[in-house]
C-alpha cells in the first residue's frame, strides 16, 4: 500500500487498532554464523486523542516502484498508546 493509503486507513478506524507486527530476532546457530529469525505478533493499540503514538515510513510507491520499501514503524512515542 502507498503511505497515504495506510495513513487514511489508520485515521478512519474508530476505537482500537489491531496491527500485525513482524520483527527480526538474532538466532545464534553457532559461534561462526549469525542467523536472523522473523517473528510475527498481533498488537492491539487504543487511540488516545486520535493518535496511535507511532511513526510509519515506507510503503508502495506505484509511480516509482524502485523506491517502494516495507512499511516500518520508525518511532514509538514514549508513554504514547503504542508504548503502553
Amino acid at each position: 500500500m502507498r503511505p497515504d493509503e495506510v495513513t487514511s486507513i489508520l485515521d478512519s478506524i474508530e476505537g482500537n487498532t489491531v496491527m500485525e507486527v513482524e520483527y527480526s530476532l538474532p538466532s545464534y546457530a553457532s559461534q561462526n554464523s549469525l542467523c536472523v529469525t522473523s517473528q510475527v505478533t498481533e498488537v492491539t493499540i487504543e487511540r488516545i486523542d486520535g493518535s496511535l503514538g507511532i511513526t510509519l515510513r515506507g510503503g508502495y510507491m506505484p509511480e516509482h516502484p524502485h523506491m517502494s520499501r516495507p512499511l516500518i514503524i520508525t518511532h514509538v512515542r514514549p508513554n504514547g498508546p503504542a508504548h503502553r
